[in-house]
């Protein structure tokens, strides 16, 4: 079961540093892929969850491509980052309970649906990841991505 850092968090969340560059890469460092939420505006491509707050260039999410989910905000981002490589792995939503990922997962937001080894999960709490005793999944997204590794590191994908 692989680990996704949400936004580069490691051991709980600090919104002043997800989805900065910096940040990122330390997840991507420690072993972890990473969520991020991506925007296209204006000609450039920006990092922020709610709001588009760092500028970044393609070349930096070329290097990092197969460490990346990246969530793309809106249509128009969707369309940019397939046009710039294909093998992205990207996904968009709002409040669907699912959506299927450009790599064919299933990002899944209600845990009550029926689960499988193509599907990734969000655990977000420390309580999500303690608690959680569902089925093998392919990959967990996670602010606690060091706990979850902990957790998880005898369940494999079948």
């Amino acid at each position: 079961m692989k680990i996704v850092s949400h936004r580069g968090n490691l051991r709980g969340r600090i919104p002043e540093r997800e989805n900065t560059p910096a940040y990122i890469d330390a997840a991507i460092a420690c072993g972890f892929e990473v969520e991020i939420d991506v925007r296209y505006m204006n000609g450039e491509l920006k990092l922020g969850h709610d709001l588009p707050e760092i500028t970044i260039n393609s070349s930096w999410l070329l290097s990092r491509k197969n460490d990346l989910w990246i969530h793309s905000k809106d249509v128009l981002t969707a369309v940019k980052l397939r046009d710039l490589d294909k093998t992205f792995q990207i996904f968009c939503h709002t409040d669907d309970p699912f959506v299927l990922t450009s790599t064919g997962h299933l990002w899944i937001h209600d845990l009550s649906m029926e689960l499988g080894t193509h599907a990734i999960i969000p655990l977000l709490s420390e309580i999500d990841v303690s608690s959680y005793n569902g089925s093998v999944v392919h990959a967990v997204c996670t602010d606690f991505a060091f706990l979850a590794k902990n957790r998880f590191k005898t369940r494999e994908i079948r």
